[in-house]
Order: C-alpha cells, then structure tokens, then sequence
C-alpha cells in the first residue's frame, strides 16, 4: 500500500502512467486469481503488451500475422480469463482483506493481471478484424466480468478504483464499438448491460475509498511511537507518568481524520474538487496557529500550570503530537474527482447508448425520451454529473439517435465536438467536448 501512495501522492504522474499502462506494476506481494494463468502466457514480453493492446479493429490489424500468432499461441490462458471473469466476487475475490490496514502489502501485484487484460482486449480486437464478432463478445464480456470484480472489491479501495478506471478507459472504445454493432447478438447486449450495471451500482462517490483512507491513516496512528516526538514532549511523558498520552494523542489525530474524511466525502458527491485544497490549506494554517500559540507560552505559563494540575500543559503536549501526525503529506485527493466523474459519465453513456439500442432492436424504433427506457432497460435514467445531475442529453432523428454528457468543461457543445480522455488525462485544462455515443 506504501507504494501506491508514493504514486498517488504524485498525481501528474498518475496521469502519465495512466498513458502508458492501465497502471504500472507499483504493487507488491502476492498475486490475484488470475496469475496462474499469466504463468502461461506465451511470447508476449511486458514492453510490447501496452503498444499492442492500443492496436484497433481494422484491415491492417487483420493482416498483422505477429498477432494472429501470438494469439494463436496463447488461447490456453484467453480461455482461462474467460472463466476467471465470470467468478462473482464476495468482495475480496482478487485480494484478500489485510489484517493490518497500513501494511506494504495490502495489494498484490497486478502486472500478471494488467497484461492478460490487455490480451483480452487485443482478442477482441483482432476478432472484429476478422470478422469473428462472437468470438469478440467472449473477450468483452470476459472484460466486463473483471471490471465488476474490481468494482466490488472490498480492501485497497482508492487504488482498486484508480485501476478500475483506468482498466474501463482502455476497455471503452471497443466496448463502445461492439453495442453499436449491426450484428451484435441479443445474448451479449443483455449481459454486458448487466455487468456495466453491475460496475456501476458498486459505485459510491468514493465514499467507501475515502473511508478507506481515512482507516489506513487511523492504522498508522495506532503505530505512532513517542521515541519519534521532540525531546521536550518526551520529557514531559517522562516526568508526568502520563500512561495515557499515547492513547489521547490518537484519539485526537482521529477525530480529525472524521472530519477529513467527510469534507473529502462531500467534494466527490457535490463535483466539487476545490473543496478538498480548500481544506488540507484551512488546515495547514490551523497547524501553523496553534504552534505559534504553543511557541508564545512562556516558561511562567507552563509552571504555573504544572502547579494547578498541568490540564492546560497536557492539552498542549497531546496537541503538539496530534498536529504531528495530522501533517503527514496526503494524496492529491482533488484531482482524482474530476477523474472519477469522468468514469462514470463514460460509464453512463455506454450504458444508455447499450440500453437505447437494445429499445430500438426490440421496437424497431428509438424512444421518444430516456424515460422510456425505465424499467425494462435502466433502473433509472442516467444523470449527468457536469450538468448539474440532469438527465443525459439525448436526440433522435427518425431509428437514429444520440445521448451525451457535458465534460468537465461542464459546457454543452451539443454533440459536435468529442472529449478527449485520453488528453484530458495528460492535461487537465483540455477539458472540453462532450461524451458522446451515437448510432
């Protein structure tokens, strides 16, 4: 766990790795379910997988004989994702629950997994290129299958939700692709529309990530040692007896970390990221404040307090080591919001572009509103995040039609101009452009 937060920590960098790789092997200790079959896979070394797995459906990648071999070579271990996918999870299917919640390695790695991922999804892509669409929804339903084991995981939570996003992005133009498909089978529509369901119910405004946190730093606490405090409060412990110092300054340190938790909590449910910087800077202050007041207490002050019980000087001391603990550096929390946004809207709209296509298959016609498609299709019509939780946008031209959300630029371009996710994940001010499904 320490790893992912040197990352986290980082943010740009998550961006860029991001880029790069569904995410980069920062993980250690045991593996997941699926490492068995990453032992069999063949002739695929680790710095070719993430060019490969970018290869899209078409002509040149029909006529690519390196990859036709390649899968040919490694059907044993596409078959075997195949199964593992459709294994439901209890929460900890992929990793278990750590005893100790600041342990280094509460995540196993995900190297073995992130590249048989990337073989299912380049399968699926080199089926579409010749002409096997079946063979494809094996692969995407076998995708989609993985990504709601991710999205039910229940320990390691804010980098499980990093990597789940991360995994859909590189998952969704070819999920996008293969609901618009003319030839799709009703068989994959439904189950696909069941697993994304599925992804998304589990979502939560990261609320449970956050709570998640807030128990990891609440871990660390309970490890908190006096040897590593000033030499003054150690003398005061020393001198004082004070048997239940250590037990004060956690309970302080956590009371704070409740009211972390639910302003971080808040900002992901109201879209509102600059709540977060807001906060860790009121509170930075707060710490400088109250240092600079126990700074201007003079000797007098302190003995003349140890003289009538020492409350005072004990208030200070506990808060002195509290504020210690408090100003550990945090990940850079707020700019994983509009990110995980990002997510869900991507998700919203597949989701009901997959829905408005199974309507229209089933009457030969779109539907005259989003609404139509509650009960049958949707549990509710999707709500855009960027546009003040408004129903998707959604038109219709005779058995064509279009749904879309706003970006992060929360502006309507009115289906004309795409976002670009994947330089928004590079550069956070090219933020303009809706998410769009068409068909």
């Amino acid at each position: 766990m320490a790893h992912i937060r040197v990352v986290i920590r980082r943010c740009d960098n998550i961006v860029r790795a991001a880029a790069i790789a569904c995410l980069l092997p920062v993980f250690s200790l045991a593996g997941t379910p699926y490492d068995i079959t990453t032992d069999l896979v063949n002739n695929m070394p680790e710095e070719k997988t993430g060019a490969m797995a970018s290869l899209r459906p078409g002509p040149v990648l029909a006529a690519d004989m390196k990859v036709a071999g390649l899968l040919s070579d490694n059907r044993i271990p596409l078959e075997s994702f195949r199964e593992t996918a459709k294994a439901a999870s209890d929460g900890y299917f992929l990793w278990p629950k750590p005893e100790d919640l600041s342990a280094k390695d509460a995540i196993p790695p995900l190297t073995g997994l992130t590249r048989l991922y990337r073989l299912a999804l380049l399968d699926a892509a080199f089926r579409m290129s010749v002409n096997q669409p079946r063979e494809a929804e094996k692969d995407l339903l076998a995708v989609a299958g993985l990504l709601g084991q991710l999205a039910h995981q229940g320990s390691g939570l804010l980098a499980k939700q990093m990597y789940l996003q991360l995994c859909f992005q590189r998952a969704y133009p070819l999920l996008e692709l293969s609901v618009r498909e003319k030839r799709a089978s009703p068989v994959y529509l439904t189950e696909l529309s069941l697993r994304l369901a599925a992804v998304e119910n589990a979502q939560n405004g990261m609320e449970s990530a956050f709570q998640d946190e807030k128990e990891f730093y609440g871990a660390l606490f309970e490890k908190f040692r006096s040897q590593k405090l000033p030499l003054s409060t150690r003398l005061y412990v020393r001198f004082t007896s004070d048997t239940g110092f250590k037990d004060s300054v956690i309970a302080s340190a956590k009371a704070s970390l409740e009211e972390e938790a639910r302003v971080y909590i808040d900002a992901v449910r109201t879209n509102s990221p600059e709540k977060i910087p807001a906060y860790r800077e009121k509170t930075g202050k707060e710490l400088k404040e109250r240092a600079a007041a126990r700074d201007r207490r003079g000797w007098w002050a302190v003995f003349m307090d140890a003289v009538r019980g020492g409350d005072e000087n004990h208030k200070h001391m506990v808060q002195k080591a509290a504020d210690k603990l408090l100003a550990a550096e945090r990940p850079a929390y707020a700019e994983l919001v509009p990110r995980y946004y990002v997510f869900m809207s991507h998700l919203r709209v597949l989701r009901a572009g997959l829905a408005l296509n199974r309507y229209r298959r089933d009457r030969r016609r779109p539907p005259a509103g989003l609404e139509k498609l509650v009960p049958a299709y949707l549990a509710e019509v999707p709500a855009d995040p960027y546009n003040n939780y408004q129903p998707l946008t959604y038109m219709k031209s005779g058995k064509c039609f279009t749904v879309y959300a706003f970006g992060p630029d929360k502006k309507s371009d009115k289906a004309s101009a795409p976002f670009d996710w994947e330089s928004y994940f590079k550069d956070a001010s090219k933020n303009s452009g809706d998410i769009i499904f068409r068909n």
